[in-house]
């Protein structure tokens, strides 16, 4: 037994020996031979860049094609690659429009390079000119609100360099975009006359300056729920004369606890709620037909009148924060604020409840247009999004939850509507956090801007 046993011990490791001695060289070869280099070249003038498209030579251990070349007149040469699968090399970065010498270099696997074939560009007009040539910017509340077009969407950077009380300008911020249509609005200033700078750059540091400017930032301040002498200004549009359900707005939870909730909704407390109450939110009780007790409709509305008339900048929405629960189902995740300075159309604007509610809602069962929308301004059409991207309170994270404690959800209104006076906002609440627009709730809504009256 022994012997056989050493016999087949020797075959198996005399067959690995020779397995060896035999395995194959699977590393590229090696040589001293150049490639040749790239054939009709074609130029393509980009922004700010070029696009040199070419023929490749016909070696077989081509690696690709090397592009060397300077950003500016005496920089430094800088070197772009594009693969043997590729006919193309794009180069970008340029800050004028000045003419390049570009030689492309093919480089094979044992890295011999071949004779470098030259090309001119002539780089168009770099980005950041023609950002900043679009861009404006006006007083906004607390600071100046700055909009441009960059239809190349362009990764750029747009930067705020503001006087201190010294007059030298002071970097403020850089907002970083690429979105086609910017805005944004830069904060944290004073009610004062003051020199303002802002520079649109790049990620190659190409920069111009768009626009010196003295602007005075309008005065934010919270919109009051009650006067100096405690007399409460909001109220919930038509909840008293009952209106509100010809215009298909949340129904009272009952004639003794309607203010009582609606109250909540600004008391200063994010722990109290606001709710429309928990029966559900059914056609019945707008049309008073039994027929209609399980029709649910979607979205929900209502019409919040702020007492007098104020310029808008933003919205603070503190969700409610029971004790175990925030982002709870109900609490509103997609919906729209509007806005209007005129009295809402009434019962006497209407032949019947169904003409009204087919003005004043969206609804399929009473032949719904949003017609209304028609008069009133868009405030805003939000999706609230916490940290962690959740969509479902079931997702909320624990540094979610921490976040909308700290932070609430702060919803900036267009700064087109700075100067446009409103006093009734209709709140239209597309979607709750739990996917069920049967009831919501929230803890404290809050409006900043600048009291007219």
């Amino acid at each position: 037994m022994k012997k056989i046993f050493n016999f087949y011990f020797i075959i198996f490791f005399t067959l690995i020996f020779i397995s060896c001695e035999e395995m194959r060289d699977w590393s590229d070869p090696t040589d001293n031979v150049p490639p040749g280099p790239i054939s009709n070249p074609i130029v393509e003038n980009l922004n700010g860049g070029a696009r040199i498209t070419y023929q490749l030579p016909s070696d077989k251990d081509l690696l690709g094609v090397k592009a060397i070349y300077s950003l500016t007149e005496n920089g430094g040469e800088r070197e772009a690659y594009s693969s043997a699968l590729k006919d193309t090399i794009i180069l970008e970065g340029f800050p004028d429009t000045n003419e390049r010498i570009v030689k492309l270099i093919c480089i094979d696997k044992s890295r011999n390079e071949s004779e470098p074939v030259e090309v001119i560009v002539n780089p168009l007009t770099i980005p950041v000119k023609i950002i900043g040539e679009s861009l404006t910017a006006i007083e906004s509340f607390g600071g100046v609100f700055v909009s441009w077009d960059n239809e190349l969407k362009e990764n750029i950077g747009i930067a705020l360099y503001a006087a201190d009380s010294l007059g030298i300008l002071q970097h403020n911020y850089t907002y970083y975009t690429n979105e086609p249509e910017g805005r944004y609005s830069f904060r944290g200033f004073n009610n004062e006359e003051r020199e303002f700078r802002i520079e649109v750059i790049d990620r190659w540091d190409n920069y111009i300056v768009a626009l010196d400017t003295i602007l005075t930032p309008l005065f934010e301040e919270k919109i009051k729920p009650y006067n100096e002498n405690g007399v409460q200004l909001w109220r919930q549009y038509g909840i008293n004369d009952g209106t509100e359900i010809w215009r298909g707005d949340a129904p009272k939870v009952n004639q003794d606890m309607a203010h009582e909730y609606f109250d909540k909704a600004f008391d200063g407390n994010p722990k109290t709620q606001f709710s429309t109450g928990n029966k559900g939110y059914y056609l019945d009780k707008f049309t008073g037909n039994e027929e209609d007790k399980e029709k649910l409709m979607n979205p929900i509305y209502w019409i919040l009148d702020l007492g007098r008339s104020c310029y808008l900048s933003r919205h603070v929405n503190w969700v409610w924060d029971h004790t175990v629960v925030i982002l709870s189902s109900g609490c509103p995740r997609v919906f729209q604020l509007w806005g209007t300075n005129e009295e809402p159309k009434g019962v006497s604007d209407f032949e019947n409840q169904m003409e009204s509610l087919a003005y004043w809602t969206s609804w399929p069962a009473v032949g719904g247009t949003d017609a209304w929308k028609e008069d009133w301004s868009l405030l805003t059409d939000y999706v609230m999004t916490p940290p962690s991207g959740a969509t479902r309170n079931v997702d909320v994270t624990e540094e979610d939850k921490a976040w909308a404690r700290a932070n609430g959800f702060d919803i900036e209104f267009p700064s087109e509507l700075t100067n446009k006076p409103f006093r009734y906002i209709r709140f239209v609440i597309i979607e709750t956090w739990g996917g069920s627009n049967t009831m919501v709730q929230n803890g404290d809504w809050e409006f900043y801007g600048q009291e007219l009256e």
